[in-house]
């Protein structure tokens, strides 16, 4: 490790020992570093022609390295990563890029590439930075992936791919998030009070559950399970936690007449946030996570503040903490917001 390197993460458990109990306390665990300084340091890559180690005009005048193509090429240097290190943790990537003339490719997956590979049983993966094109100056990139337990090829990409100009990249890190610390087995069946009988049907709520519905459901369909969605249907301002922390009060105050109708039929509840503090929403509704502090904290008080509501109604039969995570654009760094894994413990 260069001193570059190790002065980076000095600073970080420096500033990891003065922050708070909800936020990210502990340093990512290094995985692997280069920053070019030396012309060795590509040494155990595979380097394409049009690549090149640059000994100067990196981030701070060191090395770098440069891809230059005045054609669209489809080469990439790559460096494998420890997989069985890897397996079952959160990956960090970052690194510092520089855009000279970038042409913007006619698909937007091709371009710059600060980009992991991933190989696994039932498929293969390529997760990158997002883009951007034409002249800049040095930025920082990052790239967040979930790494497979069953992981078979692991690799770090770095490159110009279906593009022309020049792309100069520096300072490059792979980090491995730290683990849960009070992480534990799920019960199994018959044991800690996991039912197993009677065997649940049902569905995701519609948004209109007259008596009459639920009476269909429970007698018509022999339902006996529904996913009561949270959800902000009507779009509203629920950007402030104040206001996000009363629009569930009231979605719980519109679902307790429905709760009571459920239990008069025999079918149980499973209380889904559809919509998260401070989430963006994609195309498919999955949730793209806020990682201000202030958001996470508002999704745990509104947990608190369920589970205290409803802990001894027996109609509620379980919980979905919020609708398809996703940590996208997630970096770890002391005192930041968790990763959705140890948010979610």
């Amino acid at each position: 490790m260069t001193k570059t390197l190790g002065a980076r993460l000095l600073l970080l458990w420096v500033m990891a020992a003065a922050t708070g109990t909800r936020a990210a306390d502990q340093l990512p665990e290094l995985l692997f570093g280069e920053d070019f300084e030396q012309p060795g340091s590509i040494a155990r890559w595979s380097v394409p022609a049009g690549a090149k180690h640059r000994p100067s005009g990196g981030t701070g005048h060191s090395g770098c390295l440069e891809f230059t193509y005045g054609s669209p090429q489809n080469r990439l240097c790559i460096v494998q990563l420890d997989k069985r290190k890897a397996a079952g943790r959160g990956l960090l990537v970052e690194g510092m890029l520089k855009g000279v003339n970038l042409e913007k490719p006619a698909k937007g997956y091709l371009g710059p590439k600060l980009m992991i590979h991933l190989k696994c049983p039932h498929g293969e993966s390529w997760i990158d930075q997002p883009k951007q094109y034409g002249s800049y100056d040095w930025q920082k990139a990052s790239v967040f992936v979930r790494v497979p337990s069953d992981v078979e090829t692991l690799e770090l990409c770095l490159g110009l791919q279906g593009s022309t100009g020049t792309l100069f990249i520096d300072d490059v890190t792979v980090s491995l998030l730290p683990e849960m610390a009070h992480s534990s087995p799920a019960p199994q069946e018959g044991e800690g009070g996991l039912q197993t009988t009677p065997r649940l049907r049902g569905v995701m709520s519609g948004h209109h559950l007259a008596e009459t519905d639920i009476r269909d459901l429970a007698e018509g369909w022999r339902a006996n399970l529904v996913r009561y969605q949270i959800y902000n249907l009507d779009k509203e301002d629920i950007s402030r936690p104040e206001d996000y922390i009363a629009w569930v009060k009231r979605k719980l105050d519109e679902m307790d007449p429905v709760a009571a109708l459920c239990g008069q039929y025999g079918i149980k509840l499973l209380i889904d946030l559809h919509t998260g503090p401070g989430a963006r929403q994609d195309g498919t509704l999955s949730n793209l996570l806020s990682f201000r502090i202030e958001d996470q904290d508002t999704l745990i008080r509104v947990w608190e503040m369920i589970a205290a509501r409803y802990k001894a109604n027996p109609v509620i039969w379980g919980y979905d903490i919020l609708n398809e995570p996703r940590e996208d654009n997630y970096v770890c760094k002391p005192g930041g917001g968790l990763d959705w894994n140890r948010l979610a413990e």
